[in-house]
């Protein structure tokens, strides 16, 4: 096969050729993925209980690679962040590396990718990947980091709602409710502030908590955002988005 030149896209949106909403490039993935909502968590005024945290035993999709057994959400594992995000996503979805795309790619296998520009993420928890499809169809994959330091499928495709330009502004998303930040990645942590739906607040990392279902299902996810403003704490991803406002968000998640 030949691999193209990198498409871009907006964040949360695949378009083909164009820029990501805060300037984050990704190459194009091969799959066109369909979100499905996952189980309904409520949220504000103490009703994050049922959110896991970051000792859930959810390890649906996981994927092990080079990391430190005893990493936490705030150490980075021994490997280096970018290549074992790069490594589980090859294994997960069965590609090949970029490098061997053109030259080691008999079986014409999807070529993975992860763009130079957006390697500082994943050392934050969130790897935002691409990968070439033979026949030239793609979106995006992000993948992300458990609190062992493992990598799993995290969510993605032509569209998508999850924030992963990390530092970055996140929309709060609760469709009428607050959002409650708790002082750490734990629903039964305790709580720190409840931000108001539709304000903004600045994510920091990533902890992936439950993650995904990869190819087929493709069922994105959930973890928690730890925050520097307005108040700092963590909050659960399923009530944030990294777009410029909820629509996409609400026309997946449920209240």
């Amino acid at each position: 096969m030949v691999c193209k030149a990198p498409a871009r896209c907006d964040f949360g949106v695949w378009t083909g050729r164009c820029s990501l909403l805060e300037d984050t490039a990704v190459r194009k993935i091969v799959v066109a993925l369909a979100f499905a909502g996952a189980a309904g968590l409520a949220c504000g005024g103490g009703g994050d209980k049922e959110q896991p945290s970051i000792s859930s035993s959810a390890s649906i999709a996981a994927i092990t690679r080079g990391a430190s057994a005893s990493a936490s959400p705030s150490q980075a594992p021994s490997q280096d962040p970018a290549e074992a995000a790069l490594a589980a996503a090859i294994e997960l979805i069965d590609g090949v590396s970029e490098a061997d795309c053109t030259t080691n790619n008999p079986e014409q296998k999807e070529c993975v990718s992860i763009d130079p520009n957006n390697r500082n993420a994943a050392s934050l928890g969130i790897a935002v990947l691409g990968v070439e499809a033979p026949a030239g169809s793609g979106a995006a994959l992000l993948m992300g980091r458990e609190a062992d330091g493992n990598w799993a499928y995290y969510a993605g495709g032509q569209q998508y709602y999850q924030a992963s330009k990390l530092p970055g502004e996140m929309r709060v998303c609760t469709q009428g409710t607050g959002l409650n930040v708790r002082a750490e990645a734990s629903a039964d942590a305790q709580l720190v502030r409840t931000v108001e739906d539709n304000s903004t607040v600045t994510g920091e990392e990533f902890v992936l908590t439950q993650p995904g279902t990869p190819p087929p299902s493709f069922v994105a996810g959930y973890g928690w955002y730890r925050i520097s403003a307005p108040v700092e704490g963590w909050v659960y991803s399923k009530f944030v988005s990294g777009l410029a406002d909820c629509s996409l968000h609400d026309s997946l998640e449920t209240p």
